[in-house]
C-alpha cells in the first residue's frame, strides 16, 4: 500500500514540533548576521525557521539557514529531529518546489564565516565556540 505524500508530509511536520530538550539547548548557541534585528527566538520559532516554515525575519529580510554537516545527536535534539529525518524532509520539500535546502557547512567555523558574511543568515554552533564569533555575528537567545 502506497502512503499518500500529504500524510508523509504531515507526519514530518508533526515530528518537527515535538517539544524540545532543554539539555540540547544548553550545548548550543544561535548566531545570526549582524543585520538581523531579532535578539530572541522561541524554541518553536527556531524549529519553524530550520524547517522552512518561517522564511523571513521581522524586517522582511530573507532568512538564510546554515548548519555544520557533522553534528552529533544533541544538535538534532535541539531541532527535535534526526539528521536522516531532516534531510528527508528537505529533499521532499525541495522536490515539491516548496523550499531550498539549508546550507550544510563543513565545520562550525564555516557556519560562523557564512553567518558573518551573509545578510539574514542564521546558524547553530556549539557554545564552546562563542569566543570565536567575536563581533562578526551576534548571539540570539532562546526563550521558551
Amino acid at each position: 500500500m502506497k502512503i499518500p505524500k500529504i500524510i508523509v508530509t504531515c507526519i514530518l511536520i508533526l515530528i518537527a514540533f515535538i517539544p524540545n530538550s532543554a539539555e540540547a539547548q544548553e550545548d548550543f548557541i544561535i548566531i545570526v548576521n549582524q543585520d538581523v534585528e531579532e535578539t530572541r527566538l522561541t524554541a518553536e520559532s527556531l524549529r519553524r525557521i530550520y524547517f522552512g516554515f518561517q522564511t523571513n525575519w521581522s524586517d522582511s529580510k530573507e532568512i538564510r539557514i546554515s548548519y555544520a554537516k557533522l553534528q552529533n545527536a544533541d544538535f538534532w535534539k535541539l531541532l527535535n529531529t534526526s539528521k536522516a529525518n531532516y534531510d528527508q524532509f528537505w529533499i521532499k520539500r525541495e522536490d515539491s518546489g516548496n523550499g531550498q535546502l539549508p546550507v550544510a557547512m563543513s565545520s562550525s567555523r564555516s557556519v560562523i564565516d557564512y553567518v558573518a558574511n551573509t545578510e539574514g543568515a542564521i546558524g547553530i554552533i556549539r557554545k564552546s565556540l562563542l569566543v570565536e564569533i567575536g563581533n562578526s555575528c551576534k548571539q540570539v537567545a532562546i526563550a521558551d
